[in-house]
């Protein structure tokens, strides 16, 4: 039996000395854990794992070790006495994957027959900016600074990613074309920030927004700060400048802050776009790729995400509602009444199938259909010739 937490492993008895805020995010673990003891240019880096996986012990805290240190390397930050990452299955073979941020810390839950494949990487690299992104910039601030802690964060898990050799250029293309087609096909895209956080914990409909949004945003960012300064600065710039500032005590990340330092690198009408983006819902236009001459903006169709039907009555009742008879799943045969034993539906995704089963006096019958609406023009990258 093991113990983990923000402040040590294995000690009965742990002191910190810190901001009462630390404490409030901390970590703590107990159980079957098996602890593995690291370093990272000579700091503690313990890994807590549980469960069988298909991948040993030592193969996962030398990829977490490689994923940290990347990261470190591009923050030219190694202020770390300590850090904990944890690892615990979820009940299932397949399906979601998470994690979560925390004071030195942060931990991950995967499927069981998960291996090192994008989603996993992704998480981790991800889950580890997040120790700059918010909590040393200021901290967290909630809903309303969304589309930046997570949105920043999905760009540069990606390009920290490809950056280090993680991924190959092509890779990188197509799963930045996939942030940008659920962007540009939201049905919710052009909701204002401020609308945003007020419903963000009731209405589920807006929970991917903040980060689809701020993906973009960054990437616009990145591109437009590129142009101006005819490439001499990026978006990294902007970023290190925050890093900086959150040193400060009394520094926390604000709209006005953000945009104020964006803005140094940035014309007045781009200024005022920025905010038009962040604040408005405006749709954001997808700029030139900054990183590769190759690599072009083409324009393409693609269909619009339709459940169908009442997705509430689906979602909070499990019972067929609203049954629209033009869509896919009145072709499908569902029909309003219907009871909902087993559901899978990957939202704003039309390229997986919605899957059904509903209850019916004879027994259960399986249902199974695409959810796609009317189709829409969409901006996605083209890699035109080899770099």
């Amino acid at each position: 039996w093991s113990l983990a937490a923000s402040f040590g492993v294995d000690d009965r008895c742990q002191s910190f000395h810190g901001a009462w805020k630390q404490v409030g995010t901390a970590l703590f673990v107990g159980g079957d854990y098996r602890i593995q003891r690291a370093t990272l240019s000579g700091n503690p880096l313990m890994i807590a794992i549980r469960g069988n996986w298909g991948f040993t012990d030592t193969e996962w805290t030398k990829q977490v070790q490689l994923i940290i240190e990347k990261e470190r390397t591009f923050w030219r930050d190694n202020d770390f006495a300590y850090l904990l990452v944890t690892l615990a299955p979820f009940d299932q073979d397949g399906g979601s994957y998470g994690g979560s941020a925390y004071t030195n810390a942060f931990m991950m839950h995967l499927p069981r027959k998960a291996t090192f494949s994008y989603p996993v990487i992704s998480l981790l690299a991800h889950e580890n900016f997040h120790i700059w992104n918010p909590y040393k910039m200021g901290g967290e601030q909630g809903p309303v600074l969304y589309w930046f802690t997570e949105g920043f964060t999905r760009y540069y898990t990606d390009l920290i990613l490809f950056r280090s050799g993680f991924m190959s250029l092509g890779e990188y293309i197509e799963h930045t074309n996939e942030k940008l087609r659920k962007y540009e096909l939201s049905p919710v895209r052009n909701v204002s920030n401020t609308d945003l956080t007020v419903r963000f914990e009731s209405d589920r409909s807006v929970n991917d927004l903040p980060g689809e949004r701020g993906m973009v945003l960054a990437l616009w960012l990145d591109s437009h700060i590129r142009q101006q300064t005819r490439n001499s600065a990026s978006l990294d710039a902007v970023m290190f400048t925050l890093f900086k500032e959150g040193r400060k005590r009394d520094f926390h990340l604000t709209i006005d802050r953000i945009i104020s330092i964006a803005g140094r690198h940035l014309s007045a009408n781009e200024r005022r776009l920025l905010r038009q983006y962040i604040e408005d819902g405006t749709t954001i236009s997808v700029p030139e790729f900054a990183l590769a001459p190759c690599v072009h903006v083409r324009t393409e169709s693609a269909f619009q995400f339709e459940l169908g039907m009442d997705e509430e009555s689906l979602r909070s009742k499990y019972i067929v509602s609203g049954v629209k008879p033009d869509s896919e799943a009145f072709k499908a045969g569902l029909r309003d009444g219907q009871k909902v034993v087993r559901l899978s539906v990957s939202w704003n995704d039309t390229s997986k199938p919605v899957k059904l089963t509903v209850r019916a006096a004879d027994g259960d019958h399986a249902y199974e259909y695409s959810p796609r609406g009317p189709s829409m023009e969409i901006q996605q990258y083209q890699l035109v010739s080899p770099c």
